[in-house]
């Protein structure tokens, strides 16, 4: 008889391990899908944000390239000046 109340002692320690491991494991569960959800608004922000970059930095190289037909055009107009000034003084 003491043999049937240990093992139904042992049974009742089981199962009550077995329900706080299944609790663990849902909680666990919950945790690892909220964790998958934020890496992946996480990766959408990274993929955004290389896009932003990716257009600001093609957007510098433009107004830089525009910058540099402008300021060439700036000096040719000085230098043609200069030129002129050079011109008139030979004169």
């Amino acid at each position: 008889m003491q043999e049937l109340t240990l093992l139904h002692s042992k049974l009742d320690k089981l199962l009550k391990k077995y329900a706080a491991l299944q609790a663990e494991k849902e909680s666990l569960q919950q945790a690892l899908h909220q964790q998958r959800d934020e890496l992946q608004q996480l990766n959408k922000k990274v993929i955004t944000l290389e896009e932003q970059l990716t257009t600001a930095q093609t957007a510098d190289a433009i107004a830089s390239k525009g910058d540099k037909n402008a300021m060439r055009k700036q000096l040719n107009s000085l230098i043609g000046d200069i030129d002129k000034l050079l011109a008139s003084l030979n004169d």
